[in-house]
């Protein structure tokens, strides 16, 4: 275990700047690829292990700790561990070949949060390639298949870093038909801070317009009420964006406070974890795949050249 947290933090290390380039690199993209699959196999090895160990705790049997069952059961687990440990070594040598830049993984959490903060507006300047059927398929749902849901919807856009999670999320936010059909639309970027509080106050702020006086809103309990008053009865979109939390406790008990609009009111959830999104869930994930090299290169294009410049690429115009 302590070779492997080594191995991973020196992976952690390089992720961020692996995540930025990753749009424009196909082979970095399979990369992360690779890195979250392994991940999720190291998550069910701890989970399985977990679950060992707590039955262990939870029996009363007199068997010896060195009993034929739990030394078939350590050398199971230790031949797993070793195999995983030998797939790690072999992705974290691959980040050589990408030049990627290291990051401090114990930057300031204020400035962690603040790089990564979203907000709904739509940069109509720009052409948005490539995601206008996952937007459809998405305001359909909000739209017809949940409009009658007692139950609030919750729908998680799942997507390794990079990919286009929060635009596509900007994109249903913002969409005409999803305009006409909610009473109310909240947005808020959730990041590392799943605090009770600091999310219901960032919610009635976005719902107010920011003209909620947060002096009233100290007590959690006066900024529930809040909210209370300003969802109860009402048809409501709540994107939550970029969300990391995987402690179910903390999701239900917001989950709870959000449960008082009227039929179809809807969470949308983005998240690059299926971890997270596993806990959040009411519906199917929306799992963002990559841009086609179609929608690649006229990203590429609009970003490099002007509007009116003529442009060539292998001799293709």
């Amino acid at each position: 275990m302590k070779k492997l947290c080594s191995t991973l933090t020196t992976i952690q290390a390089v992720l961020e700047d692996a995540e930025d380039k990753q749009i424009e690199s196909k082979p970095i993209r399979n990369w992360l690829q690779k890195l979250t699959a392994i991940a999720y196999e190291v998550d069910d090895i701890l989970d399985e292990c977990n679950t060992h160990v707590s039955k262990l705790n939870q029996s009363h049997s007199k068997l010896s700790r060195y009993s034929l069952k739990k030394l078939l059961y350590r050398h199971n687990i230790a031949r797993r561990m070793k195999q995983v440990n030998e797939k790690v070594e072999v992705i974290a040598a691959e980040r050589d070949r990408f030049h990627l830049r290291e990051m401090p993984i114990d930057r300031p959490r204020e400035a962690a949060l603040a790089s990564r903060e979203t907000a709904s507006l739509l940069n109509q300047s720009d052409k948005i390639h490539g995601r206008e059927e996952d937007k459809d398929k998405i305001v359909k749902i909000l739209v017809n298949d949940v409009k009658e849901r007692q139950e609030m919807s919750v729908l998680p856009i799942i997507g390794v870093g990079g990919l286009g999670k929060t635009t596509l999320a900007r994109l249903v936010f913002n969409d005409p038909q999803v305009k006409e059909h909610f009473d109310l639309r909240i947005w808020v970027c959730v990041s590392d801070n799943f605090e009770m509080k600091t999310l219901v106050k960032a919610m009635i702020e976005s719902a107010t317009g920011g003209s909620g006086k947060s002096s009233d809103l100290q007590h959690l309990d006066a900024a529930e009420s809040r909210l209370y008053e300003l969802l109860s009865k009402k048809r409501y979109l709540i994107v939550m964006d970029d969300v990391w939390n995987d402690h179910q406790g903390k999701w239900f008990e917001l989950r709870d406070v959000l449960s008082c609009g009227s039929t179809g009111s809807s969470v949308v959830v983005t998240t690059r974890q299926k971890k997270v999104a596993d806990i959040m869930r009411t519906l199917p994930c929306h799992c963002l795949e990559g841009l086609s090299d179609e929608h690649c290169w006229a990203l590429m294009r609009q970003c490099a050249f002007e509007a009116d410049e003529e442009v060539s690429l292998l001799g293709i115009s």
